[in-house]
């Protein structure tokens, strides 16, 4: 089992096309300002381990956080009860059609424990049968912040995922030596790239809550409240409120925790595009209409290591 992965994908050559044309900021054609960027963000929610622990809420968590971020205007790729394989598949998925430059959401909601310096997200189909299976059933975190940030301007990881460790004083290998590290709780603080932020529900080394059945965790509840309720403000400044309404919620016995290297500003609401004014025949200014594209379009082209597809798509789109 995969997994249920909710996405849409373009081919190799299709993407590759599209990001290398992506490559320079857009700007608007009237003034030269900048035009806001790709707006990326991938979800994963696993509620259902074969092995470990079910999370109940984790999935209600991710839907929740990918409805959010939809209607900021972000593309969700999502994905529920995924395996290793679904989560490679997903992560190789977004990268495809992710352009350089976009800003990039990474929110994971499921188990994850901290093993010798690395930290480690578990797929649902996660088995510590052998000392060696560790790198067969687990995804680690640098791993996914490191190949997104690659591809964004901007990359904010959100980890709703310092559940009580599922596999307590199991020792594994986390290299290919015969060392091995016992599974702990929590997560380990590590430096993240340039223009990142990595959110955790908890301390490092410690436990975050799941929630009520039914509802959302106190970390990720936390986040839509105060993020819906002023989605214009900084990441660092909502960040710091969502801190402070988890610490409340739990008695003190949860606090949120992140590390970041932002230099460039990030908002989870990039505002409105307000279409220039056009001047008409008349020599008025009234505010120009877009026109019409088609959401969905077909072109064919021949293969080859370049394609075009400026020409083609401006033909698929009546002009």
């Amino acid at each position: 089992m995969t997994g249920r992965v909710r996405a849409v994908a373009l081919g190799w050559v299709g993407a590759c096309a599209i990001a290398a044309a992506c490559a320079a900021p857009a700007v608007r054609a009237d003034t030269g300002a900048e035009l806001p960027r790709d707006r990326i963000a991938v979800v994963i929610g696993n509620s259902d381990y074969q092995t470990a622990p079910d999370l109940p809420n984790a999935i209600l968590d991710a839907d929740s956080m990918a409805d959010m971020l939809h209607a900021f205007g972000f593309r969700v790729f999502s994905g529920h009860d995924l395996d290793r394989r679904g989560f490679e598949d997903l992560l190789r998925e977004v990268m495809l059609n992710t352009p350089d430059g976009a800003d990039l959401v990474f929110y994971f909601a499921g188990h994850g424990i901290q093993i010798g310096a690395r930290n480690y997200l578990l797929p649902v189909d996660v088995a510590f049968n052998d000392v060696h299976d560790l790198p067969l059933y687990s995804v680690t975190l640098d791993r996914v912040i490191d190949a997104l940030s690659a591809r964004g301007a901007v990359h904010v990881a959100i980890i709703d995922a310092c559940r009580e460790n599922p596999f307590p004083g199991l020792m594994v290998a986390a290299n290919i030596d015969a060392t091995l590290f016992e599974t702990r709780d929590g997560f380990e603080p590590f430096r993240t790239p340039l223009n990142s932020l990595v959110a955790f529900a908890t301390a490092p080394g410690e436990t975050a809550r799941d929630g009520a059945a039914g509802e959302n965790s106190p970390y990720t509840a936390a986040i839509l409240n105060v993020v819906q309720a002023d989605p214009a403000e900084s990441v660092t400044t909502l960040l710091g409120r969502v801190r402070e309404e988890v610490y409340n919620a739990t008695g003190g016995t949860q606090i949120p925790w992140e590390s970041s290297t932002l230099v460039a500003p990030f908002a989870f609401s990039a505002g409105e595009f307000v279409i220039p004014a056009v001047a008409t025949a008349e020599g008025t200014g009234d505010t120009g209409t877009a026109r019409s594209v088609p959401v969905e379009a077909t072109v064919t082209l021949p293969f080859d290591r370049f394609v075009r597809l400026d020409g083609a798509l401006a033909d698929a789109a009546g002009g």
